[in-house]
């Protein structure tokens, strides 16, 4: 994971990219935000793993 592109409410990271991730995939939901604050941001995900929570690319 390389970049964030979203902040949180508190002014962290919220979500992270790959190094080759391009504008508009989807992105990886940090693993620093809780899965109750993540569904509050994000309402659901897709968890291929139980560590990986992705989500579509947020829009601001």
């Amino acid at each position: 994971m390389a970049g964030s592109r979203a902040r949180g409410g508190r002014g962290e990271f919220t979500v992270a990219t790959p190094v080759n991730w391009q504008q508009g995939q989807d992105v990886v939901i940090a693993g620093s935000v809780s899965n109750e604050t993540a569904k509050d941001i994000f309402g659901s995900w897709a968890e291929p793993k139980p560590y990986i929570r992705i989500v579509p690319q947020p829009t601001s």
